[in-house]
């Protein structure tokens, strides 16, 4: 399964557009009441972002700017699309871009140049750039287009909008002279000084240099990068949201639901768990095995292996003691399956379930008698229908008893799952 990111364009709307890097008003940050006053185009700008229904004084309650408080009403189920614009500064590849090459990707996202047609990476530190004709270095969509892409597919992979959330989502927190923002907040203030940074500099000679440009244009998008996945955190946090509900499991119980998908290669005993998982069922060896801030899944995979961890795969509600099986955990770090379980179709029939979006929860064992209990309840010893007592899937009795013989922790058998995993 993949995931799809719907391409979203953004209108030119002057009145949704934040310009200002500045959170409260200039020279008067409350008003006599002790409420805080905000920059009128900044982030938390009651002029752009609106309240729902009902202005601050209450006489304008339909869509609209009122005439005595100046404050915008706006509808919640049609609100405006606000934005930061960052037209002819930076133009931010859409997530899931199939890029025709590596070059490429690393120009739209502004990591390197052309230079007589050879890319060059950007690495100011050991670099020497007077080495460069300056005239002569290609950076950008000017570089991108140098390579044969075509106009039209770099302006439909790229938009120049930064979504910004309703203040309501994304509220600041007062306590007495202090304040404190929050790291989504805090990115769109500094995202916002980068950009206009950029922007006093067009004006001088210093932003003509390309390598100078082309470093501040990665800096800007790396910001950007850091908000969409800091906003992402939010939504998946958020106790009512679909994210959390189906992505994300329950870190006090160790549970976690995913998506199924077919892996006829894989034996029946393993499920291949995506890496999005990891954190919640293993908290502690995520962080054993944390390298740079990034877990080693090769490493982990191994550890759960060659200690005999189990989970238990269930889809609820459960109907019956055979509607709840054990089986060998192993995860992959492959980003298209982050988010979903594989299994052999085999065992499907005992959980009554197929590969149209049915989901399954995944319960991790952490002590050595829960995980010799789960030994019991894998599939290849768990073929008999409890409601009659028939053999599942239509295998035959010897089959079966052969199957029921099998060791499995055998090494070939690892072998070949890391082998599925890794593509080794």
């Amino acid at each position: 399964m993949r995931l799809q990111v719907e391409k979203v364009k953004i209108k030119n709307n002057p009145l949704n557009e934040v310009t200002s890097d500045k959170i409260f008003a200039p020279r008067r940050i409350r008003d006599a009441s002790g409420n805080l006053l905000f920059n009128e185009n900044g982030i938390f700008s009651e002029q752009i972002f609106g309240l729902p229904n009902t202005c601050k004084c209450g006489k304008q309650t339909s869509p609209g700017f009122c005439p005595n408080c100046g404050c915008r009403v706006i509808d919640p189920e049609n609100a405006p699309d606000t934005y930061i614009s960052f037209e002819n500064i930076v133009d931010i590849p859409y997530l899931g871009t199939d890029y025709p090459s590596d070059v490429v990707d690393n120009l739209m996202h502004y990591k390197g140049f052309l230079y007589h047609g050879q890319y060059h990476e950007l690495d100011m530190l050991t670099d020497n750039m007077d080495a460069y004709n300056k005239d002569e270095v290609l950076i950008s969509k000017s570089a991108v287009l140098s390579l044969g892409v075509s106009e039209e597919w770099y302006n439909d992979s790229v938009y120049n909008k930064l979504y910004i959330p309703h203040m309501s989502l994304r509220p600041i927190t007062v306590t007495g002279d202090k304040y404190f923002l929050g790291n989504l907040n805090t990115l769109y203030v500094d995202i916002l000084k980068l950009k206009n940074s950029y922007i006093r500099h067009v004006t001088n000679d210093a932003i003509q240099d390309v390598v100078y440009q082309l470093a501040t244009k990665k800096y800007i998008l790396e910001h950007i990068n850091e908000a969409y996945t800091e906003l992402l955190n939010i939504l998946a946090l958020n106790k009512r949201s679909l994210l959390a509900t189906e992505l994300r499991g329950q870190p006090l119980t160790g549970i976690v639901r995913g998506v199924i998908t077919n892996n006829t290669a894989l034996h029946e005993n393993y499920v291949i768990i995506g890496s999005y998982f990891a954190k919640t069922l293993y908290p502690h060896l995520c962080d054993k095995f944390m390298q740079n801030g990034v877990i080693d899944f090769k490493a982990l995979n191994s550890f759960l292996l060659q200690e005999g961890y189990y989970v238990l795969l269930n889809r609820q509600p459960t109907i019956g003691t055979k509607s709840i099986m054990g089986m060998i955990p192993q995860f992959t770090d492959d980003k298209n399956a982050r988010y979903i379980l594989q299994l052999n179709p085999i065992i499907f029939d005992g959980l009554a379930a197929d590969v149209d979006g049915d989901v399954l929860s995944v319960t991790a064992l952490y002590s050595k008698e829960a995980c010799e209990e789960a030994k019991k309840l894998l599939p290849n010893v768990n073929y008999i229908e409890g409601s009659n007592s028939s053999i599942r899937n239509g295998l035959p009795e010897d089959l079966q008893y052969a199957m029921q013989q099998s060791y499995v922790r055998n090494d070939d058998i690892a072998k070949r799952i890391h082998e599925i995993i890794w593509r080794q």
